[in-house]
């Protein structure tokens, strides 16, 4: 079984040294967690914080040796990469966490995934449906995705931590409960290691100007701005109070005064950060978050086996649905009909034999810019390709990959 060697705190102070040796327990957010005195503590840079929450252990398994994945004593045969198919799929074992870190890495080197959720083949706790366009795009094989995997386990910690508060940073939510967000996230980790971190994320921010993270920045600088203006108004009431009692008159209005003129500054200053920030958020690119990515894309796949059984989805249709239509009651109607046979216009699309194009400009909710491209198979199977149309350069082109693709691998 996978041990792990860690040191305890308790409200910052250090409660065993040398590090201590405990078996490792995966925690009910699928997390991993250690075992101390009878109670089962998340587990952050090898330290636990025993002031924090914890778990009863009857609730915490202790880990299998291939859920705790070790660079150093992996085999071949922990990992598959099933590539018989047309989008190949990618299996491990492993943790909830450690998924997400896998999915969050693909994402940024923009290696288009189509489905990732727990495994149906037993023998693997995930699996990740990888586009075939992605995998030919950057050449990848097992190693390449189990290289990957570990790269993105080795830097996802501190990198998920970072995306949680940005995330919640950058929501229109008030800022109370914004506040509250952020606290319940602090105390999943020790104190003392969350200060540091903290730092580091926000002095990462600030050196990257030219990102979309600038407008995060000015979050963070208008809330501690705004947290400074409550102090010093506190400040104000306290002198008031003092005043009263101890002071003369001329020098309880002389501190107010100053006090009042300081205050003046900090509320132009908020102001233009405050117009600073909306200019900024109007070219910022929409957050997506791993998982809602990734429930929606599931869905999408689980929708048209169930009612469009006999079309196979090709060319990244689930993520153009996903990213290009706000609404998809036009699309599911000419799908419908290429399922069920029905009456249909359609033209051939010129230097191919087998494929057509829905003779049908299809609203995404906001144009009529969808396209539907299908081509009949032997087997009672249709493959189709939902486009979105940018002009007719980039039509010509899609058809021209369309038409060279091999899709004798779909079933």
């Amino acid at each position: 079984m996978p041990y792990q060697r860690f040191v305890v705190y308790d409200k910052d102070k250090l409660i065993y040294k040398p590090p201590l040796s405990r078996q490792l327990r995966k925690l009910p957010d699928g997390t991993r967690g250690i075992s101390f005195r009878g109670k089962v503590y998340s587990i952050f840079n090898n330290v636990i914080d025993i002031s924090k929450k914890s778990f009863d252990i009857s609730e915490c398994p202790i880990l299998s040796s291939k859920q705790n994945l070790d660079k150093d004593k992996i085999s071949d045969d922990d990992f598959l990469f099933n590539e018989t198919h047309y989008n190949p799929i990618f299996y491990f074992n492993g943790l909830k966490n450690d998924l997400n870190s896998f999915l969050y890495s693909l994402e940024k080197k923009k290696i288009d995934y189509l489905n990732a959720d727990i495994s149906k083949n037993k023998n693997f706790d995930y699996e990740i449906k990888i586009s075939e366009e992605s995998k030919i795009e950057h050449n990848l094989d097992k190693k390449k995705l189990i290289d990957l995997l570990f790269e993105s386990i080795e830097t996802f910690s501190s990198k998920s931590f970072q995306q949680e508060i940005i995330f919640i940073l950058n929501q229109k939510i008030e800022p109370t409960l914004q506040k509250n967000k952020i606290r319940e996230i602090l105390n999943q980790y020790p104190d003392l290691l969350t200060q540091d971190i903290i730092y580091d994320i926000f002095k990462q921010l600030k050196n990257d100007q030219k990102s979309n993270n600038l407008s995060i920045i000015k979050d963070k600088e208008l809330l501690l701005i705004k947290q400074e203006l409550e102090q010093k108004k506190e400040e104000i009431r306290t002198f008031e109070e003092l005043l009263e009692n101890k002071a003369d008159e001329e020098y309880k209005i002389a501190r107010i005064s100053e006090q009042a003129e300081y205050i003046s500054e900090l509320e132009q200053n908020l102001n233009y950060l405050h117009n600073e920030n909306n200019n900024l958020k109007k070219d910022k690119e929409f957050f997506i978050n791993t998982d809602s990515k990734k429930r929606f894309l599931n869905l999408i796949s689980e929708t048209f086996l169930s009612i469009f059984p006999r079309i196979r989805l090709v060319f990244k249709s689930e993520i153009i649905i996903f990213e290009k239509f706000k609404s998809v009651l036009a699309l599911f109607k000419i799908l419908q009909k290429i399922n069920n046979k029905d009456s249909l216009r359609f033209k051939k699309i010129k230097t191919s034999k087998d494929w057509f194009e829905v003779d049908e400009h299809i609203s995404t909710g906001d144009e009529k810019k969808g396209r539907v491209y299908f081509s009949p198979t032997r087997n009672n199977l249709v493959l189709v390709v939902v486009d979105y149309k940018h002009n007719n350069k980039d039509q010509v082109l899609k058809f021209e990959k369309i038409i060279s693709s091999n899709f004798e691998n779909i079933i």
